[in-house]
């Protein structure tokens, strides 16, 4: 008995294109897209961030930009500024990947500040919802971002201190990679709830009430003021964590010693305590010279992810790959995109009360 050809398999959706057996896989591609967007802003963060963080670490270990024993020329300037960037480069490329993850997958929860609206008018009235992140979701990403670049930022700070690590230091040891994240872990994990919540809640309130129609200036400018707040209240655990972070010493066993925080905290207490005025000038004058600096830097920070986003686009690759070696379906995103909770007021029950027959 002759077998009856079988028939092809008629697609689920007719109008569904057939994918090109060239075509990328989605998950590859995403990721493709994702590296690409992470890797251009992070070569965009590292090139202003490491000059600036060596300032601030000689401000906050020597009260100076540059160390009283500097001495040389442009070249050894330079090369005294991007001290340590090999190995912020592993820290700033993580952050920056971990970042725009956490930006791209937050879920909020959308709040009609008008009040009783119906979803309809949303659309035709041109009323702007307003995106609300929770906060355990600020206070879980500060965390990881704590987590994963502790180490390499702290370590990268030490090497901005000229002589101070030995050139066969080994920072992988448990020993020293506990000291490396435990040396004020506490205050940077402060100062990253702040600046996640800029970035997460205030960056979109900023844009959205900027009377500016173009996105990428838009959103840039919403990232500089939302850094520059966040800078601002972030202030006091970052300069004490770098301050802490500039007392630590090798031993000669190439062992990292840190400074305790309850001991620097009791010499600023006494230093209050023993002469009021000189420690507030001090503290006024450490101020004066490092809040301008750590406003301005993170302002550039915040402008550049949120500027490099808007200009690249979630699929930069689609510019120069051509359309047959693109995923031609839909499907979900390397990095799962979570969708919007909206928050709309309680509606009335449909279920009515019997009425009262009457007499």
């Amino acid at each position: 008995m002759q077998n009856k050809p079988e028939k092809p398999v008629a697609p689920k959706n007719p109008q569904e294109p057939v994918p090109s057996p060239k075509a990328i896989s989605p998950s590859p591609w995403e990721f493709a897209n994702f590296i690409v967007v992470a890797g251009t802003t992070s070569a965009a963060v590292i090139g202003v961030q490491s000059p600036v963080k060596t300032l601030l670490m000689n401000l906050s270990k020597h009260n100076t930009l540059l160390p009283n024993t500097y001495s040389g020329g442009t070249l050894s300037f330079f090369k005294a500024l991007y001290a340590g960037t090999n190995t912020s480069i592993k820290g700033s490329a993580a952050r920056t990947a971990y970042v725009t993850s956490t930006k791209e997958n937050k879920p909020t929860e959308t709040v009609l500040n008008e009040g009783l609206i119906k979803e309809e008018n949303i659309v035709e009235d041109g009323i702007k919802p307003n995106h609300r992140v929770s906060p355990g979701y600020v206070a879980s990403a500060a965390l990881g971002d704590t987590a994963v670049t502790q180490i390499p930022e702290s370590l990268s700070q030490l090497k901005k201190v000229p002589g101070l690590l030995p050139a066969n230091f080994k920072w992988y040891t448990p020993y020293n990679a506990y000291k490396l994240m435990s040396n004020g872990f506490g205050f940077r994990y402060s100062a990253g709830l702040i600046n996640f919540m800029c970035m997460l809640q205030f960056e979109n309130e900023i844009a959205r009430r900027l009377p500016i129609n173009d996105t990428v200036k838009k959103h840039s400018l919403a990232g500089a003021l939302s850094g520059a707040t966040a800078a601002f209240f972030a202030y006091p655990f970052a300069a004490y964590k770098d301050y802490l972070l500039a007392q630590t010493t090798v031993n000669n066993k190439g062992l990292l010693i840190n400074a305790r925080s309850s001991i620097v905290i009791k010499d600023i207490i006494n230093n209050l305590t023993n002469d009021p005025k000189k420690a507030l000038l001090q503290v006024f004058d450490n101020t004066k010279k490092q809040l301008p600096i750590r406003m301005a830097l993170t302002a550039t920070i915040f402008a550049i992810i949120s500027g490099t986003e808007k200009i690249l686009g979630p699929e930069p690759l689609t510019k120069i790959v051509p359309e047959q070696y693109r995923p031609s379906a839909t499907s979900p995103r390397f990095f799962a995109m979570s969708k919007t909770a909206e928050v709309r007021p309680p509606e009335a029950s449909n279920t009515e009360a019997p009425s009262t027959p009457k007499l």
